[in-house]
């Protein structure tokens, strides 16, 4: 086989695509708490927010995104839709009925669908258009172009496709949160990242608003449940001021010693709540605005 560098580099745009990073249009938040009290938990939040493809469908579907992938943990979704439900299923089919693992175990499990996805992509994107695979491409380097050579292997260095997912749960260790990510961005060494330290992980285009809250809050997985439970809520509420944030729905899932328990009539009081707060906050504004008005700035008095 004769394989002409110019040609596949030109024909597969190799320096413009594999450099573009696309935005997740979603908001999707896990936190640990009652860290210190002898039966630790892990909350996640998400949206109902699916997009397609190059971002061109997005819209808010009627399941949510919060996958139970054991007895003992979930995955929520960020990305194209209909690769995280083909991931998903493929590590549910690995996990025995009513089984309790390791969430380092299931994320492992996660993360290896995930890269062999990643690379089945790559394949069908690049390789498969010129008429070879991966696997010949690394088994005939020798009769190959050395520029084609650093460039593809470049290309699969840096090829991200737009799935992340975050995994919490709980297991005789503890509550655990990883994100699992494209092995390639900046700062993330690997295909994932344990976040227990911090207690909590959100991803999404409402990411920056949620991440407000937790710092606002000081978070910490020492927090009793209730009060996780809210920063957690208000994380989400907040952040449906960004773009492609999911508004008609809110799926939220508790996972303990005894599974994983999705909350109903709780979320309706929550928003009972953050309404509460919001009106709290309107009523504290028109007080501090009272008293910026009644302010005396002297130095530019004693000027006049």
């Amino acid at each position: 086989m004769v394989v002409n560098s110019q040609n596949f580099i030109t024909h597969g745009t190799i320096d413009s695509t594999c450099k573009k990073r696309k935005k997740t249009m979603t908001s999707c938040t896990v936190a640990t708490c009652d860290a210190k009290n002898g039966s630790p938990k892990a909350i996640a939040v998400a949206d109902r927010m699916v997009t397609f493809g190059d971002l061109s469908v997005a819209y808010e579907h009627d399941t949510s995104k919060i996958w139970e992938l054991s007895e003992n943990s979930v995955a929520l979704t960020a990305g194209d839709a209909l690769e995280y439900v083909d991931l998903c299923r493929q590590v549910m089919d690995q996990i025995p009925p009513r089984a309790r693992l390791p969430i380092l175990d299931v994320t492992e499990k996660v993360k290896d669908e995930y890269l062999k996805l990643r690379m089945k992509k790559v394949e069908e994107e690049y390789f498969a258009l010129k008429g070879f695979s991966i696997a010949w491409f690394y088994q005939n380097q020798s009769i190959l172009n050395e520029t084609l050579i650093l460039r593809l292997d470049k290309l699969i260095e840096d090829y991200s496709f737009n799935l992340y997912l975050l995994i919490a749960g709980v297991d005789e260790r503890g509550a655990h949160i990883y994100y699992v990510h494209p092995p390639n961005q900046i700062g993330m060494m690997g295909a994932y990242s344990c976040y227990d330290s911090m207690g909590y992980c959100t991803m999404g285009t409402g990411q920056g608003h949620s991440d407000m809250v937790f710092v606002a809050n000081k978070y910490t997985p020492s927090l009793p449940l209730k009060d996780a439970l809210f920063i957690c809520y208000e994380a989400k509420k907040r952040a449906e001021v960004a773009v492609g944030v999911g508004k008609d729905f809110t799926d939220v899932s508790i996972i303990d010693k005894n599974g994983v328990t999705p909350l109903k009539d709780t979320v309706e009081e929550l928003e009972k709540i953050y309404q509460q707060s919001l009106n709290m906050e309107k009523s504290r504004k028109s007080e501090i605005q009272k008293s910026i008005d009644q302010l005396e700035i002297k130095e530019l008095e004693d000027r006049s």
